[in-house]
């Protein structure tokens, strides 16, 4: 199945954040504002969960109104939530908090136990 990327009439990639920046932003945002809720993540978890998404982006190539070709970088979200919740565990944090990231952090974790990070494949957790 190809990637089908849906733009409104009025706007392009260019006019737009790429998927793997939005993803990233969202789910740093998310985990940035769980102190209002008595939770706290590391700066050490944040900073991981966009290093994770850069190093494991793929690119994908798609073409826009028959002429132009664009790229856009993706990360699967399976595979980045689990790297974030062994990263979580392996820094000692409670279950408390690896349940709030279970819940902020779309999706399921990994795949059937694993996930791929920069090529190699890691259990999860």
């Amino acid at each position: 199945m190809a990637l089908q990327i849906k733009y409104k009439d009025s706007e392009g990639p260019n006019e737009r954040l790429k998927i793997i920046e939005r993803q990233v932003i969202a789910n740093i945002s998310r985990l940035k504002d769980s102190e209002s809720e008595g939770i706290i993540i590391p700066d050490e978890l944040i900073t991981e969960l966009g290093n994770f998404a850069y190093r494991n982006a793929i690119n994908v190539e798609y073409t826009i109104h028959e002429f132009k070709k664009e790229k856009l970088g993706v990360v699967c979200q399976r595979c980045l939530k689990a790297h974030l919740m062994n990263k979580a565990q392996k820094i000692g944090l409670s279950g408390e908090v690896l349940a709030y990231l279970d819940i902020q952090i779309p999706g399921m974790i990994g795949h059937e136990g694993y996930y791929l990070d920069e090529g190699n494949v890691k259990h999860s957790s």
